[in-house]
């Protein structure tokens, strides 16, 4: 019986490795509930409230908090050691060169901070104590004639905007993290830590000013001092560190791919204690409008899981998996990723049933076992995507580009709606993008485009790429055919691709292995191509005309490269003719024993009997009319032993005359 929690307030219930596999969760308070390595296959998460319980939620906010006002107070301290190594005098003659500096260093960072921030501060960290180390090493000899202080002040300044960087840094993971955590607090925390850079710098000018000092003395006085001076140092000084941390930390929550390292570790401590479905298995889950901000989902098992209308993904911890791309997280919540790039991703499981997917690319893209179910596709670029058991159900193909897709008998095409489809994508050099069918005012009629795909589909495809050798490929066929009679194997088409690179493919049966048959395959030709020439002879004197025939097609081929075969060539075997052969005179005796045809009508009448048995049997016809185009039609008749074979024989070949 299927457990039912729907409803319920299951906050920090522990389900770790159970089997709840079709539970109903929907509309329930799972808000720090640990699903760790459980199974919920098919389970209903529909209107759950995920995240972190409201203990979890101020502790982790008042972290964060904590860290942002204590690494802006951090700034001040900093820049306290650098107007303690700085005369009055000095500092007073030089402010407009400083403050330069000070711009020109914290617009480097907000630069970086566009580009590669984490690299940026690094290099100048190592900069700076490179330069420092190697001023310590001359000093004693070089440097004698220069004042001491000069050292020490360099030293001080480049540790003072190293420390200065990390604050920076450290800054922008605590907002990122509150920004993670809850928008409400996110203005709080900024204007906080601000109010505390502006404090903090009035105790650094009392502790600078000594114990007798009073604000009056420092601060409220009519003359221009260097607490004054101090002031306005300190506070622009915190206040840059604090916003440009800020800014920082918004491009972080906000994806920006060069600050991926600072928002991973963000929502790394803001799922802690919030709701867990580390490894879990998820297959088929539903988690359609579900609220699931800071949940993590590490190493959970996504095939088939329904997202649709889900809030808060982007906060989640989705670890290496397929939402962990903003262009898909959108499309999996919303159902809507017509004219968007999905080129090269894996989404190998992803359900986007019923998507509106028009005008969208796909190169190189991994759908393998995705559910395509209803899904419009209408002119999609599906070049070299991977769609081994993606199941098509419904959707709509037409004008897609299918350029060298991956699909495979466990391909579903069923019902699909496709009037056209484009077999390559145009270039400048050949604008052709072969269309099928190739009439361009033909369409596929209802369910052809299942029929025209399928021969693609269970194919066998032998690649040659460098001294392709007709004459190898043609016996290397012919003896794999004759070493597995039960595969049925059938020439379906020849293509050059590109310089000495040849593609002979080949209609097998759907339960053969076609690694094992490619293996063989090359191993015959790899033999054969190692034959003297005189040899070659020999063993092709020894063969039957189809090997001649074979050679002849393959030649022709590479000699055109604009030349295509796409019909079926059977190579095959005398065993193959002689199986077929007893399965007809089977039904050709039993047909004789219920009739007993003795006028020509009557023998004419038992053929379309036997006949219409041969359709029932479409595996039998295709094995008998492959037989009979392969030129095998004078051992056919022999090998019936029965007198209506011949009248049989003449009916079936006007099926393909």
């Amino acid at each position: 019986m299927l457990q039912d929690f729907s409803g319920q307030n299951l906050s920090g219930r522990s389900f770790r490795g159970q089997n709840l596999t079709g539970a109903n969760f929907s509309n329930a308070d799972i808000r720090g509930a640990n699903f760790s390595n459980a199974i919920l296959q098919n389970a209903n998460f529909s209107g759950v409230i995920g995240g972190l319980p409201r203990n979890w939620l101020i502790t982790l906010i008042l972290i964060s908090h904590s860290l942002t006002i204590l690494f802006t107070l951090s700034s001040i301290s900093i820049i306290s050691v650098i107007r303690f190594s700085i005369s009055n005098a000095f500092f007073e003659s030089n402010l407009i060169l400083i403050t330069i500096c000070m711009a020109l260093f914290f617009a480097s960072i907000v630069i970086a901070a566009k580009h590669n921030l984490l690299k940026t501060i690094a290099l100048l960290a190592v900069i700076i104590i490179a330069s420092c180390g190697i001023i310590f090493a001359i000093s004693n000899s070089i440097l004698t004639e220069f004042k001491t202080e000069l050292v020490f002040l360099v030293t001080v300044i480049g540790s003072c905007l190293t420390i200065s960087s990390i604050s920076i840094i450290n800054i922008a993971f605590s907002v990122t993290a509150i920004k993670t955590l809850s928008q409400r607090y996110y203005p709080i925390v900024i204007f906080s830590a601000l109010i505390a850079g502006f404090f903090g710098t009035i105790f650094r000018i009392i502790f600078r000013g000594g114990n007798t000092a009073t604000l009056t003395d420092l601060i409220i006085s009519p003359v221009w001092n260097w607490a004054w001076i101090d002031m306005i140092w300190g506070s622009i000084w915190s206040w840059s560190v604090t916003i440009i941390g800020v800014y920082i930390g918004l491009l972080s929550f906000r994806g920006h791919k060069e600050l991926t390292l600072i928002r991973k570790a963000a929502v790394a401590l803001s799922t802690i204690g919030s709701t867990n479905f580390y490894q879990a298995n998820l297959q088929n889950a539903n988690f359609e409008k579900a609220i699931l901000k800071n949940t993590d989902f590490r190493d959970a098992d996504f095939k088939g899981t329904w997202w649709s209308q889900a809030k808060y993904l982007h906060i989640a911890r989705v670890g290496n998996s397929y939402l962990k791309y903003p262009v898909v997280r959108q499309l999996v919540t919303s159902g809507c990723g017509e004219n968007r790039n999905f080129d090269r991703l894996n989404l190998q499981g992803i359900n986007l049933k019923n998507a509106n997917l028009n005008n969208s690319s796909f190169i190189g893209t991994d759908l393998s076992e995705a559910n395509l179910q209803a899904t419009e596709l209408s002119n999609a670029l599906l070049i070299q995507t991977q769609l081994d058991k993606a199941d098509f159900t419904n959707a709509t193909l037409t004008g897609a580009v299918i350029q060298d897709w991956n699909i495979t008998v466990n391909t579903k095409f069923d019902k699909v709606r496709c009037e056209y489809v484009f077999m390559r994508l145009p270039t400048e050099d050949n604008p052709n993008p072969l269309r099928k069918p190739d009439n361009k005012i033909e369409i596929f009629a209802a369910g052809e485009f299942g029929d025209f795909i399928k021969p693609i589909v269970d194919t066998l495809d032998l690649y040659h790429n460098q001294n392709v050798d007709p004459r190898a490929i043609a016996i290397s066929f012919k003896q794999l055919a004759e070493n597995h009679p039960h595969a049925h194997l059938q020439i379906v088409g020849m293509e050059v691709k590109g310089q000495d690179k040849f593609l002979l493919r080949a209609k097998a049966d759907n339960h053969i292995d076609k690694s094992s048959l490619s293996a063989d395959y090359f191993k015959i030709y790899n033999q054969i191509k190692a034959l003297a020439k005189q040899e070659l002879k020999t063993l092709i004197a020894e063969k039957d005309s189809r090997i001649r025939s074979l050679e002849t097609m393959v030649t022709t081929a590479l000699q055109r490269p604009s030349f295509y075969v796409e019909n079926q060539i059977n190579i095959t075997s005398q065993q193959d003719i002689s199986s077929v052969a007893a399965e007809i005179q089977i039904i050709l005796e039993k047909l004789e024993k219920q009739k007993h045809p003795i006028t020509d009508i009557e023998k004419l009448a038992t053929i379309a009997l036997a006949i219409e048995e041969i359709r029932k049997n479409p595996t039998l016809e295709a094995r008998l009319i492959n037989a009979l185009k392969a030129g095998g039609i004078q051992a056919f008749k022999e090998a019936v032993k029965h007198p209506l074979a011949n009248i049989l024989v003449a009916t079936i070949q006007g099926w393909f005359s």
